[in-house]
């Protein structure tokens, strides 16, 4: 008599040795990105621009009618909140230490969120590792300007990340649900960072969409407009050529992705009802954000001029030249070529064929039924000598990168600044 496996595969309990080795990495990673963040220092002082807007603003002054800034409301709401929490617990100041151990959390916050969404694209630990490594590597950026709302904005984004690759027909109504809310936290804190990141999960739910003429038009005039975007934001500044370079850049980066999307099938199970929740929740979000600042007597009108009208005059004066030259406008363009190529049904199909001989799906006994789907499991793991070779090779690299972590955040000759 055969067997029917059950639909829901039984949860893979981790050997204790995994939950060691990740935090052995978490921990490491912590030390270098405490140095990191207090040894490191930019000739510019957003640091403290930021932070007396934060005191003023603690002191009871209005956002935008007494306190100038470009930033939007929500950065500094999650700031005046971190802040007066610091100093409740701790009797700490608005400081910039503060500012910097605020920092400390949103960059190891930001990586971890990374290492999970590799893990729901890959299923694999090892993979995983190396996107917290990369997340921990690339956000290497923040002290230069510790306090700046990119902190805010890369935290929201992994967060978004995780959402949307975790999105499924079970949790479909409440990662959307929070994805608007997501998306209203990013407009609300930079708004050409909300518009790009509102276009990406616009077209992301639109693919997982029942395709109708409405929902055909709306995902063409979604991706033109992502298209056109870089060059409408940058408009002010075509005439200078890594301004220009980084437009076209940018451009063929989301053409990649939207022609990517294009070619991968999905799965359509948003209906209305779920969409209404989206635009409920964006709304109520950027209500919930903006009210407290309103009551404390911020204007509409001086929100409106700051956080977007004033950026069309100041772009030209107030920038950091972006190291786009004409050798990254050439791998863009090649890039973009290989995927075009690698989307074509032929080349899928021959890569679909090689992988299947290279990787063989595992074969299940005769007495047991495998489910719609099964031919995608993952193949055993090595044993004996093989198995203690993956295991070392796969300490040697989280060994490596922490190394390379460490060399690059602590300089040989500082001293240590614990006290």
């Amino acid at each position: 008599m055969s067997t029917t496996l059950s639909p829901h595969p039984p949860q893979i309990r981790r050997p204790i040795s995994y939950w060691l080795a990740g935090s052995a990495t978490v921990l490491g990673a912590c030390a270098c990105i405490y140095y990191w963040m207090f040894t490191r220092f930019s000739p510019w002082d957003d640091d403290g621009y930021l932070l007396i807007g934060i005191r003023s603003l603690l002191k009871g002054h209005r956002l935008y009618d007494d306190i100038y800034t470009q930033y939007g409301p929500f950065y500094y709401l999650v700031y005046t909140l971190a802040h007066g929490i610091a100093s409740a617990v701790s009797g700490a100041p608005v400081s910039h230490d503060v500012q910097r151990y605020i920092g400390v959390a949103l960059w190891i916050g930001s990586a971890l969120l990374w290492a999970r969404t590799v893990y729901l694209l890959t299923e694999s630990l090892v993979w995983s590792g190396f996107g917290f490594f990369l997340g921990v590597k690339l956000l290497e950026f923040f002290p230069w300007s510790a306090g700046h709302p990119e902190e805010v904005c890369m935290a929201l984004l992994a967060a978004i990340a995780v959402l949307a690759c975790g999105l499924k027909p079970a949790n479909a109504k409440r990662n959307v649900a929070i994805l608007g809310c997501l998306v209203a936290a990013v407009a609300l804190t930079k708004v050409n960072a909300g518009l790009y990141i509102a276009l990406a999960v616009a077209l992301l739910l639109l693919r997982t969409t029942a395709p109708t003429r409405w929902q055909r038009a709306a995902e063409i005039s979604l991706a033109a407009a992502g298209l056109l975007l870089p060059v409408a934001l940058m408009s002010s500044m075509l005439d200078i050529d890594w301004a220009r370079n980084y437009a076209m850049v940018a451009t063929a980066g989301i053409g990649a992705a939207i022609l990517l999307a294009r070619r991968t099938e999905a799965v359509p199970y948003l209906t209305g009802p779920i969409w209404r929740t989206a635009a409920f929740c964006f709304l109520a979000s950027s209500v919930l954000v903006v009210l407290p600042f309103y009551l404390d007597g911020t204007t509409l009108r001086a929100l409106l001029q700051m956080t977007v009208l004033q950026h069309a005059g100041t772009a030209r004066n107030w920038f950091l030249e972006a190291p786009v030259g004409y050798k990254a406008l050439l791998w863009a363009v090649v890039s973009l070529g290989a995927l075009a190529i690698a989307c074509l049904p032929r080349f899928h199909a021959a890569l679909d064929a090689f992988l299947a001989r290279l990787i063989p799906p595992p074969q299940a006994p005769a007495s047991v039924a495998l489910p719609t789907g099964a031919g995608r499991l993952r193949p055993r793991q090595p044993s004996g000598w093989v198995s203690i070779g993956m295991s070392a090779l796969k300490a040697l690299v989280g060994l490596v990168c922490l190394y390379v972590l460490a060399k690059s955040s602590i300089p040989a000759n500082h001293p240590t600044i614990f006290r």
